[in-house]
C-alpha cells in the first residue's frame, strides 16, 4: 500500500514597510482538508514537512493509514 501527502506549495514576497525591503512568505496547503499553514521561512516549511512525515511513519506503525 502507497501512503502519501499531497500540499500546495505557494510563496510569494510582501513589502516591509520598516526596512524599506521584501520579505519572502510561505504557505502549505492541504487539498484533502483545505487546511493552510503559513511560514515566515523556509526552515519552518522544512521541519513542518519532516514533521508530517514522521507523523505517517508513527501512523503505519501503529497500524493507522492516511491514505487519501
Amino acid at each position: 500500500m502507497q501512503t502519501y501527502r499531497v500540499f500546495l506549495f505557494t510563496c510569494w514576497q510582501e513589502d516591509t514597510a520598516e526596512t524599506n525591503s521584501k520579505t519572502w512568505r510561505y504557505r502549505l496547503e492541504e487539498p484533502r482538508t483545505g487546511e493552510q499553514h503559513g511560514f515566515t521561512d523556509l526552515e519552518q516549511v522544512m521541519a513542518f514537512l519532516q514533521e508530517s512525515l514522521q507523523e505517517i511513519d508513527e501512523d503505519e506503525g501503529n497500524g493507522r493509514s492516511q491514505n487519501i
